[in-house]
């Protein structure tokens, strides 16, 4: 069985589910801060709330990622590319930011006692952004050559697509963390922000996936799903 598959009409649904989640979102941000209605099902689609559809979802598209990831290090294996390790741990990585997306590990390192006491800025209120910070360092140093073997079309898409991812989950959060503490972290305002997050995050994956695709049909000159039932 073989499947085609439409890069344009993939992201295009891929949109559309984003678009659906942030519009309900947004409303149950109205509902809560502006009638007060707080009902438990609202969790659900609360975009500043964890395990929900938004998490699976974003989950979901880091897990795609990952796989994609996984295949192209496959194929740059059998052509024995020196590169083939680093999309293999490229790949781990995404797995990784699926599970952490889901268990929300990195809020372990949400300290606001030790922002407190180290008279820390505004923005950096949410410390975990300070070993993020460190760890895109880190990411840019291990990958920047292999950044530079892509063609440029790839480079400039992985840069976009991940830089966008960046900017939502760092750069927002430190937005949201100034916000929270000019303000309040119960407000229209916070949450709103919390939602613009969220959907930055989700297009940065969004973009990545279609590089991943282009890139893929490029590597393999085709790009076909081919199913197999094993008994």
């Amino acid at each position: 069985m073989q499947v085609q598959l439409s890069l344009r009409r993939l992201v295009i649904i891929l949109l559309a589910v984003l678009t659906v989640l942030a519009i309900a979102s947004s409303a149950v941000q109205v509902g809560k801060y502006v009638y007060d209605y707080r009902a438990d099902w609202t969790r659900m689609i609360n975009m500043d709330r964890e395990m929900n559809l938004p998490t699976w979802y974003e989950a979901a598209l880091m897990s795609a990622s990952g796989a994609l990831l996984g295949i192209i290090a496959q194929r740059k294996q059998e052509l024995q590319d020196r590169f083939s390790g680093d999309w293999r741990l490229l790949s781990r990585i995404f797995y990784l930011l699926a599970i952490d997306e889901v268990v929300g590990i990195h809020e372990l390192f949400i300290l606001p006692d030790l922002a407190d006491e180290l008279q820390l800025p505004w923005f950096l209120h949410s410390t975990w952004v300070i070993p993020g910070i460190i760890v895109v360092g880190l990411f840019i140093r291990r990958f920047w050559r292999f950044g530079k073997h892509l063609n440029r079309s790839a480079r400039r898409w992985f840069i976009g697509s991940l830089g966008l991812f960046v900017i939502g989950v760092i750069g927002l959060e430190m937005v949201g963390s100034a916000y929270a503490q000019w303000q309040h972290q119960q407000s229209l305002g916070y949450a709103m922000i919390a939602t613009l997050e969220e959907v930055i995050e989700i297009c940065g994956m969004i973009a990545f996936i279609y590089a991943l695709l282009n890139y893929l049909r490029d590597l393999q000159g085709s790009l076909n799903i081919e199913i197999k039932l094993l008994p």
